[in-house]
């Protein structure tokens, strides 16, 4: 659909005054209707006002005496971020914004959506009518007592509502030289906008600034003009992407602002003079976070846990948003990323974040736990002791960079793994740089761990999960357990009875791949005398079978009659 634009000027009070006029919803004029104390024309002339961003409307509602002003939202703009980039401002850019508004420099036009006249355009413009999307989005607004949506501006709008309510300072003119001669005095008893003096208030209340309306288009159309007023401006993949507005990139914005707090969160301690210490730094920092980065690493996940150890890049990030993203196994499944990503974010919030920062691999590091994770639920195990697991996690990490012998000195790291080609075995005596090898190129270059980490190729991904299970080994006893009542096997038993059995199944034999250890489908842990006949849970009363062997009933038949034998 086309998108029909008004082009017009708005002044900075206006604009401010929208951020600041009570937000009137569905239901509040519902009240107002059935209140016959109020007209049909009271309620119009009300609504007029706030469409018209008179800021004298909030004293008009508070003189109805009929909501709970305390409890009325203010701002009839939506930040829709649909359409636009995570504020990401820090105090110093938005200084330089009002700065550049006092002399007139703020040149570059705002982009609002008029709600109301957008959704008009949908019901006369497409064959679904009230039944499209768009609409009903756009509907849900207006129910809200949204007049605008921002298409473009997030950051300006913004700093503009936080000037006016004093959270942003002006420049003191020692620091900064205004071009406005009048501003040129501005001290630090002075700096913030209701100290200022009547003149220069007003000056900056009649600022002219360059205002689009979008009167008609679906969201497709709006996100499409949003990518194109950005083109010249360098956005990241991420916020180029979350301009195709559909129901997984919801989700995932809201899993992100579900746990922005933990994103945030620093922890600081006393030192010697008594003096706030930062002991812990945020995960993300304001500017990471409000690039979206997040959210790019949020969809990384929800690749890999629906196609495993393929390659993620650029194509497949975007193939996860668009139309057809209700149909895509990223959006159905997405409740996988939900509970794994969520249980890591709690994870730090309560341990600290130290398990996440081994070999200084953030990103990688919540990725192979997000891998190993996975592996254990679809293998039927439970974690009993969330803690030592989260140390025996981060410990682990930094083993896989600096000494990978000891991850499984069993594997033999080859060259030119996981790719076409002769395989030649990298020997590990006497070695000391091998010890940090996990790859090596055909052309002899050897790569780490951490290096791998960097990069989701395909065979680096299918590399690092082999290297994942084989941790498994070391895990302590008293951490992870298969998921069954009468057989709390720990994992790490699983290793030691593949050692004492020669690597193959007690019963028939049949050799037991390392990388195929701990998948409970394929090979169990069993009692030797049975849990039923009293057999306790213990080393030495168990060992490795294979789950067909051992579904088949003739273990325990073959038991039985040597029993027999006794009577």
């Amino acid at each position: 659909m086309f998108t029909k634009k008004l082009f017009a000027r708005m002044s900075v009070k206006r604009l401010a005054s929208a951020k600041r006029i009570f937000r009137i919803t569905k239901d509040n004029i519902r009240q107002l209707e059935d209140n016959p104390n109020f007209s049909d024309a009271d309620i119009g002339k009300m609504r007029d006002m706030i469409t018209a961003c008179d800021i004298t409307v909030n004293q008009k509602i508070k003189d109805m005496s009929v909501f709970e002003v305390d409890k009325l939202e203010t701002d009839i703009i939506k930040l829709c971020q649909e359409f636009q980039s995570n504020f990401r401002w820090q105090l110093k850019d938005m200084q330089q914004y009002i700065a550049s508004v006092i002399d007139g420099q703020a040149l570059t036009a705002i982009i609002f959506g008029d709600i109301e006249k957008i959704m008009v355009s949908i019901k006369d413009g497409t064959p679904e009518k009230t039944s499209h999307d768009s609409y009903k989005f756009f509907k849900k607004l207006k129910d809200l007592g949204y007049v605008y949506v921002v298409i473009d501006g997030n950051n300006r709008t913004t700093t503009i509502g936080k000037f006016y309510n004093d959270k942003v300072p002006l420049f003191e003119s020692n620091a900064y030289s205004y071009q406005h001669p009048e501003f040129r005095k501005i001290t630090k008893s002075s700096k913030y906008y209701s100290q200022l003096n009547p003149d220069l208030r007003d000056h900056i209340d009649n600022m002219m600034m360059s205002i689009t309306i979008v009167e008609s288009g679906t969201l497709e159309d709006l996100g499409k003009d949003f990518v194109k007023v950005n083109s010249q401006i360098k956005l990241n993949d991420q916020e180029m992407r979350q301009a195709n507005v559909c129901e997984f990139g919801n989700k995932v914005r809201a899993l992100s602002n579900k746990y922005d707090h933990v994103f945030r969160k620093k922890v600081y301690t006393k030192n010697k003079k008594g003096r706030d210490k930062l002991s812990e730094s945020a995960l993300w920092t304001d500017q990471a976070i409000g690039r979206r980065k997040v959210e790019e690493l949020i969809v990384t996940i929800s690749n890999l846990l629906v196609n495993g150890t393929a390659k993620v890049d650029k194509t497949t990030l975007d193939s996860c948003y668009g139309d057809n993203t209700d149909i895509l196994r990223s959006n159905k499944e997405f409740d996988r990323v939900e509970k794994i990503f969520g249980k890591i974010m709690k994870w730090r919030d309560k341990y600290g974040r130290s398990f996440l920062d081994s070999n200084k691999a953030l990103q990688g590091n919540i990725v192979d736990l997000v891998w190993t994770l996975d592996y254990l639920d679809k293998n039927n195990y439970k974690i009993i002791d969330e803690k030592k697991f989260t140390t025996w996690f981060g410990e682990t990490q930094s083993l896989k960079s600096n000494d990978i012998c000891a991850i499984n000195p069993d594997r033999q790291i080859t060259e030119f793994q996981c790719t076409k080609g002769d395989m030649k075995l990298l020997k590990f005596d006497h070695n000391e740089i091998l010890k940090n090898t996990v790859w090596m190129a055909p052309d002899g270059k050897p790569f780490s761990y951490v290096e791998i980490q960097a990069n989701l190729q395909q065979n680096w991904n299918q590399l690092r999960l082999e290297i994942i299970k084989d941790s498994l080994k070391s895990v302590p006893d008293d951490i992870i357990i298969q998921k069954d009542d009468e057989r709390d096997f720990p994992i790490s038993w699983r290793y030691q009875k593949w050692v004492e059995q020669r690597g193959r199944t007690y019963s028939t034999d049949e050799p037991i791949p390392l990388v195929e250890l701990y998948n409970t489908r394929m090979y169990h842990m069993d009692h030797v005398i049975d849990h039923a006949n009293g057999g306790k849970t213990s080393l030495n009363n168990c060992h490795l079978e294979s789950s067909e062997y051992n579904q088949s009933g003739k273990y325990k038949k073959g038991y039985d009659e040597i029993e027999n034998l006794f009577e």
